[in-house]
């Protein structure tokens, strides 16, 4: 699989992200807000999405994020 770099980390980076990694890809995410990026990191999205919190937190734990 591939690693990959989002820009940005709102709505649809955090959505992409989520799929892709879903998908067996390592995702990485770059952004300014130290606030997202602290959530992010702690498997809360910075929206909501139905189910998108607990696909994080299962790539999350599988080390894909």
């Amino acid at each position: 699989m591939a690693t990959i770099c989002l820009i940005g980390l709102w709505h649809q980076a955090s959505v992409i992200s989520a799929c892709l990694a879903d998908m067996g890809h390592y995702v990485r995410g770059v952004g300014n807000d130290e606030k997202v990026v602290a959530a992010l990191n702690a498997g809360e999205p910075p929206v909501y999405e139905p189910k998108l919190k607990a696909v994080m937190r299962r790539n999350l734990q599988a080390g894909r994020t």
